[in-house]
């Protein structure tokens, strides 16, 4: 019966109501910037989470968080509006048609809630769908008091009929309930009202610290992110310049569209304040299509932009992640240390070694910095010339390499990298110095290829070609930096990380290439 009921209310619901619900999405969208509903994981039924879908009703970006530690300045004006009468609860509709929710039930919470989580175990909350409204609500108990909301719900569940939920839905559309899930400004003193939304995020979890990943949906960002989540007492916070990346699963995500906007400074001081790292990920990746100013703004302006506000606001370390192509593409007879001479050959190079020099001026004696310079990166969601070789190799296509055996490429897998950037966040050695970081393991083309092969259990497909006919076919061609890349040189001395950051990477070659090729 309660099924049935379900489907047949939000069914006819959805069928009457989509023109309010279409003008609202369009009002949320013109009243401010970002989509016009809202999508975020929930707990559902026996602790299954689901995406619960509502209008906007806060500012793009906000922090994930439980309604009551989110500040009043988050909401919008229409979001306020459409919070007091409940009206941001209409797209549920969706969630309660496809079997995800039921019209009453104990109201949805956020994964990391894991006391409610574990009080509505407790009192067997977790048994039923959760609801659109619900008799918690109805009696005015919000996420605020976890322990006597799971007992509410439990009582609803021992209780429960069809009767007594049509009474709980007539009493809610009477006005029964509203201004539950309060922001946190309504009715708290101004001590927490002050609170900023990380360091009420710290508060809910219980961490001393946090750290911030800048570019954290991104290819090495979501390793690193995950590598950080195994610290205890620390949040990780994600920053991403998009909704909807895979960071958003893995740590508290903020969106951050534009970093240099003038009305993102006060944000970012704000998220940054206090932090025990931020870890710096986000730039422009090598592209053909990139001018040198764009560069510049992606990899300079933007580096420096947030050292500066991390330098203001007390955080302890600064870790660069820049690139060992600032030694150059290639090496010749020995290998490129730190004490190397700097040969940036390109617009990104060059921009990664003036971004290099922001951080070291900027930090000075108010932060500690750090900086990485990693050579190929490889792993699941690599890109560019390796990316290629590798759906190459998967796909069986002859590859004119088998004469590439006598080269030798130093590489990192990226679980690797994190475990590295890791290390550094705290290790007192690491403070204001640079480390060139690598696997520890060079291997030819021809190696690599062979072991894309294994991973993914196919023939290597290779015929012999003489390398310095492929290198003229290259430069008649136009692409010599491409063959230089596939079969050149780049050897890398890693004896300073393991002389005093005592490094020795943990995981072999084979690791993370199955990974990558089992990703394609």
């Amino acid at each position: 019966m309660k099924r049935l009921f379900d489907v047949i209310v939000s069914a006819f619901g959805l069928f009457v109501l989509w023109p309010v619900i279409l003008l609202l999405i369009l009002l949320v969208r013109r009243s401010s910037n970002g989509p016009g509903l809202f999508r975020q994981e929930r707990i559902g039924r026996d602790g299954a989470k689901f995406i619960c879908i509502k209008f906007r009703t806060m500012k793009f970006g906000t922090l994930h968080l439980p309604t009551h530690e989110v500040s009043n300045a988050a909401v919008t004006s229409l979001g306020s509006f459409l919070r007091r009468t409940k009206l941001d609860e209409l797209p549920q509709l969706f969630n309660v048609l496809v079997g995800e929710m039921s019209l009453v039930g104990p109201r949805p919470c956020l994964p990391t809630q894991v006391e409610l989580i574990a009080a509505r175990q407790a009192s067997g909350a977790l048994s039923v769908k959760p609801g659109i409204t619900g008799l918690a609500q109805i009696q005015g108990v919000d996420m605020s008091t976890p322990d006597l909301l799971a007992r509410i719900d439990g009582e609803y569940v021992r209780s429960r009929s069809f009767l007594g939920d049509l009474a709980i839905i007539w009493r809610t559309l009477v006005g029964h309930g509203r201004g539950v899930d309060r922001i946190k400004s309504e009715h708290t003193n101004d001590a927490v009202h002050l609170l900023s939304e990380t360091d009420a995020l710290l508060r809910r979890v219980g961490a001393k610290q946090k750290i911030i990943v800048t570019g954290a949906s991104g290819f090495v960002g979501g390793e690193v992110v995950a590598r950080l989540r195994q610290r205890a007492d620390t949040a990780v916070i994600g920053l991403c310049r998009s909704a909807g990346s895979a960071a958003a699963s893995t740590c508290t995500s903020i969106i951050v569209e534009d970093y240099l906007a003038a009305e993102n400074k006060e944000r970012l001081a704000d998220i940054f304040r206090g932090a025990k790292a931020i870890v710096h990920l986000a730039a422009a990746t090598p592209s053909p299509v990139l001018s040198e100013e764009q560069f510049t703004k992606a990899n300079v302006e933007l580096t420096k932009a947030l050292a500066s506000i991390a330098a203001a606001n007390s955080v302890e370390r600064f870790v660069f992640v820049s690139s060992a192509r600032v030694h150059g593409e290639v090496t010749g007879a020995n290998p490129v240390s730190e004490t190397s001479p700097l040969k940036a050959t390109d617009a990104y190079s060059r921009s990664k070694h003036l971004a290099e020099e922001a951080v070291m001026s900027v930090a000075g004696a108010a932060m500690a910095f750090t900086i990485v310079r990693p050579p190929l990166v490889y792993g699941p969601g690599a890109k560019g010339t390796l990316r290629l070789l590798a759906k190459s190799v998967k796909e069986g296509f002859l590859l004119p390499l088998g004469d590439a055996v006598g080269n030798r490429r130093d590489m990192i897998g990226v679980r690797n990298l994190a475990a590295f950037i890791d290390k550094v966040l705290d290790h007192p050695s690491a403070a204001n110095e640079a480390f060139l970081i690598c696997d520890f393991s060079p291997v030819s083309t021809h190696e690599l290829i062979e072991v894309m092969a294994r991973s993914c259990e196919v023939q290597a497909r290779l015929i012999p070609v003489p390398v310095l006919f492929l290198r003229r076919i290259a430069v008649f061609a136009g692409c010599a930096a491409l063959i230089d890349r596939l079969i050149g040189n780049y050897e890398i001395d890693c004896a300073k990380a393991r002389s005093l950051l005592q490094w020795e990477s943990p995981e072999p070659l084979s690791f993370d290439m199955r990974r990558m090729m089992e990703s394609l």
